[in-house]
């Protein structure tokens, strides 16, 4: 797991930055359970932006592909994949959704 995924304060506490993240990810999971990927995307980005999370990177790039846009997911996963910190598990992860996204784009050309 990501060493900086919940910041806590002085007596364990996560800060409200960590909450609004956690809760963007529970939302975007939800939206997605719901096939809204545009909602789920918007929901992961905004994780992305407050916590930095490689798990909310990945999923808004999985979003980005169920959406369709599948060269921006490709470089999405890109993005990713060029992450120092990015553990083993993110790594496959990202690595066999860039594979599925550029088999999709060699089928559509």
């Amino acid at each position: 797991h990501d060493r900086r995924a919940v910041q806590v304060d002085a007596v364990g506490v996560p800060s409200p930055i960590t909450l609004r993240a956690d809760q963007h990810m529970h939302l975007g999971h939800e939206a997605n359970r719901n096939a809204d990927f545009e909602a789920a995307r918007s929901h992961f980005r905004a994780a992305f932006n407050l916590s930095s999370k490689a798990a909310a990177q990945i999923s808004a790039a999985n979003m980005t592909l169920k959406l369709g846009e599948v060269a921006a997911a490709v470089d999405e996963y890109t993005v990713i994949l060029q992450r120092r910190d990015l553990a083993k598990s993110h790594h496959e992860a990202a690595q066999r959704k860039i594979e599925d996204a550029r088999r999709l784009l060699e089928r559509r050309s």
